[in-house]
């Protein structure tokens, strides 16, 4: 007589019991727990940018007599241009404000060139330029930094350094 049809309508109208819904609840809990510690963790990482922005940036400190002191204050990526404008502090200890422009392609060879490099729009120069190119190779071999640095804020007292 169990098979008869108000037994089995009896048995679906029984509630499941407390101990099936708990493991439930628990998983997702630890399902949202899970997922909102990713987004922190992608949220908490910096900001990186093009492969052109770290040979720009090693151009940089190659050219700094005292690479440490300098910061980077705007970046700005146009096409196949590049514009950083960054300080740093002179060997007299002033501080001091440039802006560098790379003008960056790719040869039939899949590398990376630079067609051009300014600073304060001023060339480089033929020369300087063949030997930093010839040098970028080593500087994708030694992974360039591509951190993005945080957004200044619009006061001129947020530029100041210590």
């Amino acid at each position: 007589m169990t098979d008869s049809p108000e037994n089995k309508k009896e048995e679906s109208k029984k509630e499941p019991s407390p101990k099936k819904k708990r493991p439930k609840k628990k998983h997702i809990i630890l399902g949202a727990l899970v997922v909102l510690s990713l987004i922190m963790w992608l949220g908490l990482q910096p900001l990186t940018a093009t492969t052109e922005y770290g040979i720009c940036r090693t151009y940089i400190e190659t050219e700094i007599r005292y690479p440490t002191t300098f910061k980077i204050t705007q970046y700005d990526e146009f096409g196949r241009s590049l514009r950083l404008f960054y300080t740093y502090t002179d060997e007299y200890g002033g501080q001091r404000s440039e802006m560098i422009e790379c003008i960056s392609n790719i040869n039939a060879t899949g590398s990376y060139i630079m067609d051009d490099i300014k600073i304060d729009r001023k060339s480089i120069g033929p020369k300087k330029l063949l030997q930093f190119n010839n040098a970028i190779p080593g500087i994708l071999k030694g992974n360039p930094n591509l951190v993005i640095p945080k957004p200044t804020k619009e006061g001129f007292a947020d530029l100041k350094r210590d």
